[in-house]
């Protein structure tokens, strides 16, 4: 095992609530504390939020990418003059890969934009999600928790239904996902061995290569502009799975659905980009049919055409995108 004092090494842990996070991160922390210095970071231990308040859970959110950069900054300073090599353990759901991409941009930024880090620092960075092969074992540790960290059991199954496991890296191999069915299978850490013996898979690539990797990591303005639409959709699905259990139920059948518009949206935002005239598309015309179509079409090639991307202060695109998407599930409810 390479104890190189220079190496800093990041592992995200993700999952469903009550899969073991916690129990893997302690036992990482209790088998490895004599050999690496361990910073462990939980979401749910910066504060007890109420997550139903969304501008709080926001704001607990960006509160949670700052400590990140502050462990961050403390290396700038302190040029990681550590005896024994640092490792920084991130614990949380993760459960969208929209969540996991900006925590590892966030460290990306960090890192290239250090002037006082020394050359030779190597950092590397792996995401574990723990994804349950029974989620009976699951709703059974929950309740086992503390009466205040129980979680209801239909936020439970309806995050198991829309966890997206598909890795958002450039590097594969900087994801890997751990199949869990009880608490055996997560009291052998030789996976965790495994991943510090080679860990050169997991390297974040610096020195010549950080702009030309940094550029590729880059999203174009169009790329964005889908990225919002999707975040914006994805805040009504959750909004339509309060709005009572039934529609809890069909949090997997609904989640197919926003991937299927979402295609949609990125389909036409390309042949917007690629052609002047495209009004009368047939595809998107036959993949849309709410009567609708008309209104989404002008508005994405207004936002293509004046290079809009942000549209979370836009009160007229935020409508029409929810309405268009809640029209397109109708439809796909009367199929």
């Amino acid at each position: 095992m390479n104890l190189d004092t220079n190496n800093i090494f990041i592992i995200l842990i993700g999952g469903i609530p009550a899969i073991g996070k916690s129990y893997l991160s302690s036992k990482i922390l209790s088998e490895y504390k004599d050999i690496y210095t361990i910073k462990y970071l939980n979401f749910d231990l910066i504060e007890n939020i109420n997550k139903d308040n969304y501008l709080q859970y926001q704001q607990m959110r960006n509160d949670y990418l700052l400590k990140i950069k502050e462990i961050l900054n403390d290396l700038n300073i302190n040029n990681n003059n550590n005896s024994k090599p640092l490792v920084i353990i991130l614990d949380d759901n993760f459960f969208l890969k929209s969540m996991r991409k900006k925590i590892y941009n966030s460290i990306l930024d960090k890192i290239f934009e250090s002037k006082n880090i020394k050359n030779n620092i190597k950092y590397y960075f792996l995401e574990i999600l723990l994804k349950s092969k029974d989620l009976n074992y699951c709703l059974t540790m929950n309740k086992k928790r503390n009466k205040k960290e129980i979680i209801p059991d239909d936020i439970i199954i309806n995050m198991n239904n829309i966890f997206e496991y598909n890795s958002p890296y450039l590097n594969k191999n900087q994801s890997i996902i751990l199949e869990i069915n009880n608490e055996e299978s997560l009291k052998h850490l030789n996976i965790i061995k495994d991943i510090f013996n080679n860990k050169e898979k997991y390297i974040i690539k610096q020195k010549e290569n950080e702009e030309k990797d940094k550029i590729i990591i880059e999203k174009d303005n169009k790329a964005k502009l889908i990225d919002n639409i999707e975040d914006l959709v994805r805040k009504e699905i959750s909004e339509i799975l309060k709005s009572n259990k039934n529609n809890r139920k069909k949090g997997k059948e609904i989640s197919i659905h926003k991937k299927e518009y979402m295609k949609i949206i990125m389909n036409t935002i390309k042949k917007i980009n690629n052609e002047n005239n495209i009004t009368n598309d047939n595809n998107y015309n036959n993949n849309n049919c709410n009567g609708n179509n008309s209104r989404v079409f002008n508005l994405l090639k207004d936002c293509v055409e004046n290079n809009i991307i942000d549209i979370t202060q836009n009160e007229n695109i935020i409508k029409t995108i929810k309405e268009d998407f809640n029209i397109y599930l109708a439809e796909k409810e009367m199929h």
